[in-house]
């Protein structure tokens, strides 16, 4: 959160789908764990506003902020066993560096 830690890889994660997003991650996690990286930047967005159809009849105005699939499910994915022996830990990106549409992963030493 202060900003002293380099961002060695960033990856940005618009556009796919769950499934492709899930194999960029953790191809792009067990790559950089290789090349001895520590601090990669996932940027997933922050999702879509939903279209007018999708809202009940009694919804005025939509919350400004939905979170997309990606990004719900990155800490699942995160820990789950394939990945959890490579990532130290993981946190939401300042506001500098994406905020809440992106996540800073923290790897373990190689």
């Amino acid at each position: 959160k202060k900003g002293k830690i380099k961002i060695d890889r960033r990856v940005d994660l618009h556009g796919y789908s769950l499934i492709k997003a899930k194999e960029k991650l953790e191809s792009e996690i067990i790559k950089c764990h290789s090349r001895n990286m520590r601090c990669i930047l996932f940027v997933t967005g922050k999702g879509a506003v939903p279209k007018k159809e999708a809202l009940d009849e009694y919804d005025e105005v939509p919350p400004k902020l939905f979170y997309g699939k990606i990004k719900n499910n990155i800490a699942l994915w995160l820990r789950e066993e394939k990945l959890s022996k490579y990532v130290l830990t993981y946190q939401n990106a300042n506001h500098e560096q994406g905020g809440d549409g992106a996540i800073f992963v923290y790897l373990r030493k190689n």
